[in-house]
């Protein structure tokens, strides 16, 4: 199978919200990478949120929990968040960030869809797949933007390196921030 062909299985099993199927996809050490750099965020803000209360906070930091933490479905702590192996925490984290009907005035979620343009060859055993990302956003348009997906071999299988449309730390909030919103609102007119 081609890079570009493992590329639209992940897409498809992706956008079928299939989130541990999507991570058999992921490189390990790319998600081991981003497991560390989650891990890292975590404790910042546990190291940040202790004693550091202000009489003008309504509420402590260390009573709201970690917003790092949130980011992932059904863990609630560090503990919980570092018994998990990466491909589980990453297929939580893919759980956590899928747009939600209930944020949205209509119930309607952007739909997006991906679709493999090209590749370039970096070597024998890194290919990056460029492809489309079309997101239908209803009654406000459609957006149409680039991306790539770096894919490495591994034996006679490609995976593929979390990137800022599926794996990122930002990602979920990439596609409503380009469209002039944040993560749950409503997108603006491009």
């Amino acid at each position: 199978m081609s890079a570009s062909a493992a590329a639209q299985q992940l897409f498809r099993v992706h956008e079928s919200k299939k989130w541990l199927e999507a991570a058999k996809w992921m490189d390990q050490d790319g998600l081991v990478d981003f497991r560390n750099q989650q891990r890292e965020m975590i404790s910042a803000f546990e190291l940040f949120s202790r004693g550091t209360s202000s009489p003008h906070e309504i509420q402590p930091r260390s009573e709201l929990g970690n917003p790092v933490l949130q980011g992932f479905a059904r863990v609630a702590t560090s503990a919980q968040f570092d018994s998990l192996p990466p491909m589980e925490l990453f297929a939580r984290w893919l759980e956590a960030h899928d747009l939600r009907p209930d944020n949205y005035r209509d119930g309607r979620c952007p739909v997006s869809t991906r679709t493999v343009i090209g590749e370039v060859v970096e070597g024998d055993s890194t290919i990056h797949v460029v492809y489309r990302i079309h997101t239908e956003v209803g009654t406000f348009g459609q957006t149409d933007r680039m991306e790539l997906i770096t894919a490495r071999q591994v034996g006679e299988e490609w995976r593929f390196v979390p990137n800022r449309d599926i794996g990122s730390a930002a990602g979920g909030m990439f596609n409503m921030t380009m469209l002039g919103g944040g993560e749950g609102d409503e997108p603006q007119q491009p």
